[in-house]
């Protein structure tokens, strides 16, 4: 096989595309390694695949795959012998609601224009990943030629690429070879996959849940997949346009004979691991196997057995894992505390209205708040997006008639914004006291402060946590008051079975970039009251009455009327456009894997002495921030520990009567005075790895103990 040209592999930060551009460059030839993302944005586990990949001589070339552009320009700049298309660009495949139609549309609609420059430039070949039959849910052999339909929307996904490759390499005439993969384990494989899952528990020491072990499953060494995608470089001299081969064992292995043998090589005991305690998870197919008669005939590829393969893996694991615990712990990677989860739709979504050219509230804003709507339920419900959070606090205020003289109540423990925006109505926040089991406000503490000005109360759903919600209301009943829920946390979450929002008088939240979604920057209110929401749709463009409708139909007013003060603090179509792609990745990903993170927390904090979490039980609560309470004099102590560890906490948050301010309304609130000296946020965002979250936990852990 001739390599005086490169070979381009795309999806490098995944586990099968690391390996393989580390073992193509190991055996001398030059590898360019696309990525869609600066390269510092990567983290955790994709971070030390793209160092794995740059350590064996990879060069790295900036491309999205979703702008097929940027693509055929590096294709002509490179002029790649072989293109080996490896990365899939899904998000959450293994979701019950995966996108299929979405998802189709990312992953073949590029292929045309990228095929004609692979052929513009003489590429001798290009290799699909088509691994649809790992994603079965019978028991079913998979003959190498078989385009069965697969069982998973994430089957059907590689499947319309297979295809759609085929179609494109008659079209193009550039050969296409397609490697199906079945179950392969490595170095570097996630930690939530079961390989590395029960790996990382023996070597811990804990013992681990898995499913039925009689379960047979295709496994396979990732160095065995390495050496047949050689063999399929070298089979591009053999003259024929498109072909597909299994790489796979060829015989199913009971899951209790594969991890049985992982623990005798890693000196493990095999006691630790639980057979049939729960259901198979979203990420161990069950039964479907390779036969890979073709590939061992036709590409003379032979896989190690896998009992010897398992035995390489656990020597290779073991290393990496020593050689990974440096001693100066600085040096490890950054576990942040909070984090954006960007996906590569989200980032086409939004280019789709920049080139489009309508910058300000449009259509984008419109279809964003049906579709709010449509998520949060309710009755008669209106939804209006501005540009912040602070911002909707700030104008449902206002349209409760909030103004100079009036008093708010609000608990201490919030954000700042959430005094601003009772300060920029010219009312005065009455910071009032919370409670020690959850950090909600103290309603006997508030009913102490309501005077004659009293015109409102700001509850706040502090770490995402409702609970107060219907005491709140009663409270406010009792005392003529109007509620403006500041829900900035707790998007998504559910009470009493309806989404927050869904119900109440005026209900407020956030879509920073750190928020269970995020729009870069944005807010919105929810309400039934009819008055209100018209007062909120006129403020938020400057007073501007019935500027909203033309808005929506791309048109502006030019002979209005302006009857009270208004602001600008409407929403604009790029933010929506991101806000609408987080929504549904909020369905998809973002919710089951905070919630997951939070469970794990509470299961792996709780028996640490001196430690206490907020009573929440996650599921109908997504969790926005984790913080742990600890004794004050500990407290900074482990802040330390963690910051020296490189990883990232929080304080949330400074009681708002200490700020300079505010100081005067309250002498004292004893117990938020009290949790503040004793918190700590730890990490928690859709980003964090399982890996992390383990680091985090074990470090905790040595702190204390």
């Amino acid at each position: 096989m001739k390599n005086d040209r490169p070979i381009v592999v795309s999806g490098v930060s995944s586990f099968v595309g690391a390996h393989l551009a580390h073992y193509l460059a190991e055996k001398g030839m030059r590898v360019v390694a696309g990525h869609s993302r600066p390269l510092n944005n990567y983290s955790g586990i994709q971070a030390e695949r793209l160092a794995f990949a740059k350590k064996a001589g990879v060069e790295f070339v900036p491309f999205d795959l979703l702008e097929p552009q940027t693509i055929v320009d590096a294709i002509h700049e490179l002029r790649p012998a072989y293109w080996i298309s490896h990365a899939g660009w899904t998000q959450d495949y293994a979701n019950e609601n995966y996108d299929i139609e979405h998802a189709h549309a990312i992953h073949v609609s590029p292929f045309d224009a990228i095929f004609a420059a692979l052929r513009a430039v003489g590429c001798r070949g290009a290799i699909n990943t088509g691994s649809s039959a790992e994603y079965g849910n019978d028991r079913t052999e998979w003959n190498e030629d078989d385009l069965a339909w697969p069982a998973s929307a994430y089957g059907l996904s590689k499947l319309s690429k297979t295809i759609r490759f085929r179609q494109l390499s008659h079209l193009h005439g550039v050969p296409v070879r397609v490697a199906r993969l079945f179950i392969p384990f490595g170095i570097l494989d996630s930690p939530d996959k079961l390989i590395a899952s029960v790996t990382n528990a023996l070597l811990a020491g804990r013992s681990i849940d898995v499913t039925d072990g009689e379960i047979e499953r295709d496994f396979l060494g990732i160095r065995d997949i390495c050496r047949g995608y050689l063999a399929l470089l070298h089979d591009f001299e053999r003259d024929s346009l498109f072909d597909i081969f299994n790489l796979s064992q060829g015989q199913p292995t009971s899951l209790s004979t594969v991890l049985n043998s992982l623990a005798r090589y890693l000196d493990a005991d095999p006691g630790l691991i639980c057979y049939g305690a729960r259901p198979s998870r979203r990420f161990e197919p069950l039964t479907h196997f390779g036969r890979n008669e073709k590939a061992r005939t036709t590409l003379a590829w032979q896989p190690t057995e896998l009992d010897e393969a398992i035995r390489e893996y656990a020597a290779a694991e073991r290393q990496r894992k020593a050689l990974s615990t440096p001693a100066d712990t600085a040096s490890l990677p950054l576990v942040r505390l909070s984090r954006s989860s960007i996906q590569s739709d989200a980032i086409t979504q939004v280019s789709c209205v920049l080139r489009r050219g309508f910058l300000g509230m449009g259509k984008e804003v419109d279809a964003f708040e049906r579709e709010l709507a449509a998520y949060i339920g309710g009755e008669n419900r209106h939804v209006i997006c501005v540009n912040t959070g602070t911002s909707a606090l700030h104008l449902a205020l206002q349209a409760c008639g909030v103004g100079p003289g009036d008093e708010v109540l609000v608990p201490t423990l919030t954000y700042i914004a959430s005094f601003q925006a009772i300060s920029a109505t010219g009312a005065t926040p009455v910071a009032c006291d919370v409670r020690e089991s959850d950090g909600l406000l103290d309603l006997t503490d508030a009913a102490r402060r309501i005077t004659p000005r009293t015109r409102a109360v700001m509850p706040v759903h502090y770490a995402s946590n409702p609970a107060l919600l219907v005491e709140v209301y009663e409270f406010a009943q009792r005392h003529g008051l109007r509620v403006i829920e500041d829900a900035a946390h707790a998007f998504g979450c559910r009470w009493n079975g309806q989404r927050i929002g869904a119900t109440g008088d005026l209900v407020c939240f956030s879509f920073d970039g750190i928020k269970n979604i995020t729009c870069g920057e944005g807010g919105a209110v929810i309400t039934s009251d009819p008055d209100a929401a018209e007062r909120i749709r006129n403020a938020r463009l400057l007073g501007v009455i019935k500027d909203t409708e033309k808005r929506y139909t791309g048109q502006r007013s030019w002979d209005f009327d302006v009857t009270e003060q208004g602001w600008r603090y409407h929403m604009s179509n790029p933010n929506a456009a991101l806000g609408r792609s987080q929504l549904h990745s909020l369905k998809t990903r973002f919710s089951p894997r905070r919630i997951e993170l939070g469970v794990n927390y509470q299961e792996l904090l709780g028996d640490i002495p001196n430690l206490r979490m907020l009573p929440i039980e996650y599921g109908d609560i997504i969790p926005h921030i984790f913080p742990i309470f600890v004794p004050a004099e500990k407290r900074d102590t482990l802040r330390e520990t963690l910051r020296a560890a490189n990883i990232e906490t929080g304080i949330h948050y400074k009681p708002n009567h200490l700020l300079s301010l505010y100081v005067g309304g309250s002498a004292s609130l004893p117990v938020a005075e009290m949790l503040y000296s004793q918190m700590l946020s730890i990490p928690l965002h859709a980003e964090l790895t399982t890996a992390e979250q383990h680091r985090v936990v074990e470090t905790i852990k040595n702190a204390l103990s």
